[in-house]
């Protein structure tokens, strides 16, 4: 019976007790940044003034500067000043000004021992020094302390700080730079500055703040403006613009930065900023020395400039999501032979502070930024090659998958061929993951293959819209081929069509995955019905004079007019015939009007009616029903019986019927 159916790395980096900051705050509106150096770092040599064209007079230390703290990442170990008082201040009389130091403080030993104690000194003359009276600094916290004092004379005034970590048994007092502060009546006004750095480039690291310190160095000597800090790449580093207090962005990125220093001098002087900088290398705490060439040595490399001897370094590489340590090393230095088996791996180092005991600790462990290796100057031919060709039998109807219809038997064939040239660096089979996804149609899976043998463990993957056979390893014999066979039994329509396309992921010789795709192959399922869908079509307007008959107001050539898909499953000779309900005028009762349809051939040629029906579409034994395309000779034209008829709009309903042998269907 026929029916009719209707119509999307970087890692480590610590101080480890090397680096001063600069974070003064001078907060009165006289009171200016001094412009300063960089800090000498041997106990007992003498400090050059930097705001001038020549040094000064050597100025005795109240006590020797203090080393700075032995530190690793988030721990200390030894304490000492982490900021300093900056070199050089310039200050109006009778202003305040303000001098911070701050200590970093040995964990392991001050805690739950009574703290820090700060004491100032001050000399005159460098020689002779006194204590400052504690109300100058009654603000002091366990690590910060910040001296404020001022001046009714011109004159220059020296400043040290002085701090007592408990308890005192392990460790020493310590004592921070000397500050020089000239007191003076007015301005001066600057001609040039020159950046410094406290160190020449920053390690940028997510799991760590590095900091370093910038000061200026200005023209003439005394220079009372105020300098103000700023960085010309903020993705780089950013500097306090006050303090010159300089941080890596902890973003993993590398480049040159420049340090920008302008001392704005006093309002009256207009136009008249002066403007230095720096440049600054930001890079990674992790390099590799050497190129990543097959069999090549390369060495992998912490930065030498931190001091690493009170730490413990492991290292590894990661893979995918396996990790491997490798054994048996502890420097800061690695060196490794570049295999095959490399590419894509990532190489980098744990670093763990230890305690005062030499024991690990954990919690204060950091991990470098990661190094991945891409592995080159590959072995020509060295490759692995996985072919997959498939074609889809109709076993009810052998050859055609088109129309499949309920119950019908399929045969899917999906051939693999493997033609791998590894020339001896791995001769292994190839194992990989198979993919097979068929219609939601289809139950009643059965595998096998030819050769027999080769058919592997397997699971269904079904959740009502997809259905997949699963091969978690699925393994292909260097330079062989087989042929996998699905057998299949439609039970349902769901799927109206469906695209075969087995998918094979397999790891290459260079540790990258593969995907061999196979040739998508479709097929088209069916209810066993034909689909039949007309369009309207339009006579136009027209004079009742003009003519006895009339085309179409559409003149194409070739224009589909009855769109017909037939999909039923075995194909016998059927007819699609029209006939018209009779003319009828807009608004006006039934009545007949002297209108009636002609049908032509391609020749223009008028073809006798079946009784009141044209047939306008065949089709022969084992072939589809194809859509109607007429030219502008052919297909249905009106005739005039005779023309004196009202004016008006005339339509009429166009009843489209299929007939075969058995039984016809009528639209």
């Amino acid at each position: 019976m026929i029916n009719i159916t209707f119509k999307v790395t970087v890692g480590l980096l610590a101080t480890f007790g090397c680096y001063i900051l600069f974070q003064n705050k001078l907060i009165a509106n006289n009171v200016f940044a001094g412009q300063t150096e960089e800090i000498n770092q041997n106990n007992n040599e003498v400090s050059e003034q930097t705001n001038g064209e020549s040094e000064i007079d050597v100025v005795n230390f109240n006590r020797p500067i203090s080393p700075n703290p032995v530190h690793v990442p988030g721990w200390y170990f030894v304490p000492g000043f982490i900021t300093q008082p900056m070199k050089e201040y310039n200050v109006h009389l009778k202003n305040d000004f303000q001098i911070t130091a701050k200590v970093g403080l040995n964990n392991t030993a001050s805690s739950g021992f009574g703290g820090n104690y700060f004491s100032w000194f001050v000399s005159s003359d460098g020689v002779n020094w006194d204590k400052v009276s504690q109300n100058k600094h009654s603000r002091d916290t366990i690590d910060t302390s910040v001296l404020t004092d001022s001046s009714d004379t011109e004159g220059v005034r020296y400043y040290q700080a002085y701090s007592e970590v408990q308890p005192q048994v392990f460790n020493k007092p310590i004592y921070s730079e000397i500050a020089t502060v000239h007191f003076i009546k007015g301005d001066v006004n600057a001609t040039e500055i020159k950046v410094n750095t406290s160190k020449d480039y920053l390690v940028s690291n997510p799991n760590f703040d590095q900091y370093i310190s910038a000061s200026a160095i200005t023209q003439p000597k005394g220079a009372t403006g105020r300098v103000i800090w700023s960085s010309s790449d903020t993705n780089l580093a950013t500097v306090d613009p006050y303090t010159g207090k300089i941080t890596a962005n902890p973003n993993r990125k590398t480049g040159t930065v420049k340090i920008n220093a302008e001392i704005i001098n006093p309002r009256y002087m207009r136009n008249s900023n002066v403007f230095g900088y720096k440049e600054l290398q930001v890079k990674k705490m992790l390099e590799i020395d050497g190129e990543t060439n097959f069999q090549n040595t390369v060495l992998f490399r912490l930065n030498p400039d931190f001091d690493l001897s009170k730490s413990k370094i492991e290292w590894f590489q990661k893979l995918d999501n396996q990790v491997h340590k490798f054994t048996n090393i502890s420097d800061q230095i690695i060196s490794k032979e570049i295999k095959l088996q490399d590419n894509n791996s990532e190489i980098y180092a744990v670093i763990t502070p230890l305690d005062i005991d030499d024991k690990p600790l954990p919690n204060n462990a950091t991990e470098s930024n990661h190094v991945k290796i891409q592995v080159k100057d590959m072995p020509p031919g060295a490759n692995r090659n996985v072919h997959i060709r498939q074609s889809l039998s109709n076993i009810s109807i052998y050859g055609n998958s088109e129309n499949i219809g309920v119950h019908q038997l399929l045969k899917h064939k999906i051939t693999f061929n493997d033609d791998s040239e590894t020339y001896g660096y791995n001769d292994d089979n190839v194992d990989g993951n198979l993919r097979i996804p068929i219609s939601i149609n289809e139950t009643n899976i059965k595998i096998e293959s030819i050769p027999s043998g080769y058919v592997p463990d397997y699971r269904i993957e079904n959740d009502g819209l997809h259905q997949d056979i699963i091969f978690e390893n699925f393994p292909i014999k260097r330079h062989f081929g087989f042929d996998l066979i699905v057998s299949t039994r439609v039970d349902k329509i769901i799927d109206s069509s469906f695209d075969y396309n087995p998918v094979y992921k397999y790891r290459t010789l260079f540790n990258t995955d593969e995907t061999v795709i196979g040739k998508p192959v479709h097929a088209e399922f069916s209810t066993n019905t034909i689909e039949i869908n007309p369009k309207d079509i339009n006579f136009g307007e027209h004079s009742k004079l003009e003519k006895d008959d009339v085309n179409r107001e559409q003149d194409l050539d070739n224009e589909k007019f009855v769109d017909i898909r037939d999909k039923r499953i075995k194909y016998s000779p059927i007819s699609l015939f029209v006939s018209s309900s009779g003319f009828q005028r807009k608004g006006a009762p039934v009545r007949n009007v002297p209108i009636t349809l002609a049908n032509y051939d391609e020749n223009g040629i008028e073809i006798s009616p079946k009784g009141n029906y044209f047939e306008v579409a065949s089709s022969m034994n084992n072939s589809p029903l194809k859509s109607v395309f007429w030219n502008r000779k052919q297909g249905l034209k009106l005739k005039f019986n005779k023309l004196n008829f009202p004016d008006g709009d005339y339509h009429t309903t166009l009843y489209w019927t299929l007939e075969d042998s058995i039984n016809s269907q009528t639209k």
